[in-house]
């Protein structure tokens, strides 16, 4: 009689990895809402809400994953980005 073992290892997740997941979630979902108002206020009602939520899915699924560069642009940016105009 042949005798198997199964030995099921059980990792618990690396404290970085669940930042960064928490961190992907929250921009995804940011960029995907900032990208679809802007679809909706640049093709008009129909197509921004019809149509706008297709590139915003894509354009959330390609940004969220270097999340932890924009907070790098910022602070390098000296805080225009932030407030939206150039301090001259």
């Amino acid at each position: 009689m042949i005798e198997h073992r199964v030995y099921l290892r059980v990792y618990a997740p690396h404290p970085h990895t669940t930042v960064y997941c928490v961190g992907l979630v929250i921009s995804w979902i940011t960029i995907f809402f900032a990208f679809w108002i802007y679809s909706i206020t640049s093709y008009g009602i129909i197509l921004g809400i019809g149509l706008g939520w297709v590139l915003a899915a894509i354009a959330a699924s390609v940004l969220c994953w270097v999340w932890p560069v924009f907070p790098v642009f910022g602070a390098l940016s000296g805080g225009w980005l932030l407030y939206g105009y150039y301090f001259v």
